[in-house]
């Protein structure tokens, strides 16, 4: 009994004590106050960011495609402070013209390019 109660001790040890997991997770990325407004093909989203890293990405994906490559936006990180963003794209007809809506997937990079705190947002494409 004795060795089963140490056994629980050592391993219980053993997993508090990796601070290797918790460094690589001190990326942070958040956002707050997004708003997207259309017109024609085009869209423009605005809002606010903080970010340990000075920078965060976004990518447009409709359905199960990327209908555009990642892009990097640097943000000043020493302030420490919400920074205001924005960010205008262009849309092509074929996007436009599927049933699908695009979404603008913002998110923050780990030191392993890991995607850290993603979110999306729906870009609504008003058919008349």
């Amino acid at each position: 009994m004795r060795y089963v109660v140490l056994t629980i001790m050592l391993i219980l040890l053993v997993a508090c004590g990796n601070d290797n997991q918790a460094a690589e997770n001190n990326t942070s990325v958040v956002f707050q106050n997004i708003d997207v407004v259309t017109e024609g093909n085009e869209f423009v989203l605005t809002g606010e960011v903080m970010a340990t890293e000075g920078e965060f990405f976004y990518v447009i994906e409709q359905g199960e495609e990327k209908i555009s490559a990642e892009k990097r936006i640097p943000i000043d990180q020493d302030t420490g402070d919400w920074e205001d963003f924005e960010i205008k794209e262009k849309l092509s007809d074929a996007v436009i013209e599927s049933n699908d809506p695009p979404i603008i997937m913002l998110y923050g990079k780990n030191n392993d390019d890991g995607i850290v705190n993603p979110n999306y947002i729906p870009v609504d494409l008003k058919k008349e």
